[in-house]
């Protein structure tokens, strides 16, 4: 399994520190259009490598979107990414839904997560699966014996 540039990997996929703060929803469509969602949290591994990334991006364990959210069903918390929500880190006392309004998770908030009206600005992580070796690797072929066919087209056009 492999990653793109500017992604590091974890397990089977694929995630990319983004400092910029936005809001949780403008940071989810940033992640998309990349080709991923505001990361899913599946393992205490997973929570810590995602801890080392904020740090080693951020130089701080500075406050960040992660893709838990509530905002379809109060009492129910889900993913972005449409994965089972099997893993939690709740800092102390949280979620609390502090007057009604925080529907979006954030992570690095006294250690755990902390849900968070969705419009603060905050740094996000977007994930994705990572690409299998192979597949890259048939890609890479694929695309060089059509140029290589596409070179050869050009060539005898000009020729006729």
């Amino acid at each position: 399994l492999k990653c793109k540039r500017n992604w590091t990997q974890f397990g089977a996929r694929c995630f990319r520190m983004i400092p910029t703060s936005a809001t949780w929803n403008a940071s989810e469509q940033n992640c998309i259009t990349i080709g991923a969602h505001l990361a899913s949290v599946h393992s205490g591994d997973e929570y810590a490598y995602l801890e080392a990334l904020v740090l080693s991006v951020t130089k701080s364990n500075a406050i960040t979107w992660i893709g838990g959210n509530n905002l379809v069903q109060g009492a129910v918390w889900v993913w972005t990414d449409g994965s089972e929500y099997n893993y939690t880190k709740w800092a102390s006392g949280e979620p609390d839904n502090f007057e009604n309004t925080e529907h979006c998770v954030q992570m690095n908030y006294g250690g755990g997560w902390n849900d968070m009206v969705c419009t603060v600005l905050s740094p996000s992580i977007c994930a994705k699966p990572a690409i299998p070796a192979r597949i890259k690797s048939v890609l890479r072929f694929k695309i060089i014996s059509e140029k290589e066919m596409l070179a050869s087209d050009i060539k005898n056009l000009l020729q006729q």
